[in-house]
């Protein structure tokens, strides 16, 4: 048995170094320019290029005071300033938004299926149904195919209720973030923040007509029963799904949870510089401060792409230098992460691998 232990070891070796070079071996690499001693990147000028297929590059740069441009592959200049240069503008690929995180258009009501009541209250109108009245909508979603639609909406007093074409109504524990939808417009994900200070009885007392001391005894009252209720909680509610929670309500943002530009219906929270992929806790990362507009996913939710402050991380455990400009891109049904990074101070190089 012991003759066989160096062997399996080897084996074991062996494999692993497979493993490693067919990770690597998913990487394109491209040299796009080499900078001359001295010479610095003018980032805001340059035109870099984000697509996959993308060979061009319009790079304006800084070396003694004085300005170059490389385009077509060629290096021109010294130019006293960029005035004397001509720097172009770029198109809006290049100046895509690097934010991973999907957003949807504006989700505001929509006049075009409103109603008002004679009360002043809302009424949303759809396929010949009339559904409400609401006080007030706080978002409003119409499905792409006008089958449906998504509601948050406010009663007199200021509660917040889930509302959908199917009939549901549903009391949330708090403030209801914005709705937050994929690609395909019917899946979507949003937070709910307790708010413990806030009571809708007070909408209705006349503190004009309380004593000093009656406006004291009220606050202790208040204050104890936000001691007694302990920290705020936070909840998720997705469309395909019970609620999640209770969470830390001080992890929730405008775009946490919310879904990604690459993984289509699947959405993704950070709590804690944890990732969570359709609510399911997928790793803690140390030493890394994790944003939802950093994190790319794959198509199927899978496997994913993590930009920190130093580095590009990969899910199969690869990790890349830090990109000066990240974008993603899709081939043959399969989504990439496309990357800039400046090696050795002075090779800009392109990058593409699939997430």
């Amino acid at each position: 048995m012991k003759n066989l232990i160096l062997p399996l070891i080897v084996l074991g070796i062996f494999i692993e170094n497979i493993s490693s070079q067919t990770t690597t071996s998913k990487v394109t690499r491209k040299l796009l320019v080499t900078l001359q001693q001295g010479e610095k990147i003018l980032e805001a000028e340059s035109c870099l290029p984000l697509g996959i297929s993308d060979n061009q590059v319009y790079l304006v740069t800084m070396a003694d005071k004085k300005i170059y441009v490389y385009e077509n592959g060629q290096r021109k200049g010294p130019f006293k300033d960029t005035e004397e240069a001509g720097i172009k503008a770029c198109n809006e690929t290049h100046n895509d938004n690097a934010c991973s995180a999907y957003s949807s258009e504006q989700t505001s009501p929509d006049p075009e299926y409103l109603a008002m009541t004679d009360e002043g209250q809302y009424q949303i109108k759809l396929n010949g149904k009339t559904f409400g009245p609401y006080m007030f909508i706080k978002s409003m979603r119409i499905w792409p195919d006008k089958s449906g639609f998504v509601a948050i909406t406010m009663d007199a007093e200021m509660k917040s209720y889930l509302v959908t074409s199917d009939g549901q109504k549903t009391a949330l524990e708090g403030d209801a973030e914005n709705l937050r939808f994929s690609a395909t417009g019917k899946k979507y994900v949003f937070a709910v923040k307790e708010n413990p200070n806030f009571n809708p009885a007070l909408l209705k007392m006349d503190f004009s007509k309380m004593t000093q001391d009656e406006l004291l005894k009220f606050a202790k009252e208040q204050e104890e029963k936000a001691k007694q209720a302990g920290p705020p909680k936070a909840y998720v509610y997705t469309s395909n799904g019970p609620k999640l929670g209770p969470f830390d309500v001080q992890g929730f943002y405008t775009d946490n949870p919310t879904f990604t530009k690459t993984g289509g219906d699947n959405w993704i929270m950070v709590i804690d510089d944890t990732l969570y992929i359709n609510g399911v806790l997928v790793k803690k990362f140390e030493n890394i401060s994790l944003s939802t507009c950093n994190i790319w996913l794959s198509k199927d939710g899978k496997r994913y792409a993590i930009i920190s402050y130093d580095k590009i991380l990969f899910s199969d455990g690869s990790a890349y230098n830090y990109p000066l400009k990240p974008s993603s891109s899709e081939k043959d049904g399969k989504v990439y992460l496309n990357w800039l990074s400046l090696e050795n101070e002075k090779d800009l190089v392109s990058f593409s691998k699939e997430i």
